[in-house]
């Protein structure tokens, strides 16, 4: 069975994000590599209190530079390798 394409290209661009997350957390230990680590952090908290259910949810998505890089040497690899 032949996996699809945009299988492929999550799976590339997922690998690209821990890439860069990995190497996020390395950077942060070598002085003239911190600005990799900038970045931001966006959030959204929902709450809903209705008198017999309390309801509360809280996403984060953090994005910093080396992230960035991660994702496009993603894109690259899956470019490199057609399927």
């Amino acid at each position: 069975m032949k996996l699809s394409r945009a299988f492929w290209f999550i799976f590339w661009l997922v690998t690209g994000l821990l890439i860069g997350t990995i190497l996020g957390n390395v950077c942060t230990q070598i002085p003239f590599l911190q600005f990799l680590t900038l970045g931001q952090t966006v959030s959204f908290s929902p709450a809903a209190d209705l008198v017999i259910l309390k309801f509360s949810l809280d996403l984060r998505f953090t994005l910093n530079l080396a992230q960035v890089v991660g994702v496009l040497i993603g894109m690259v690899s899956y470019h490199h390798f057609e399927f």
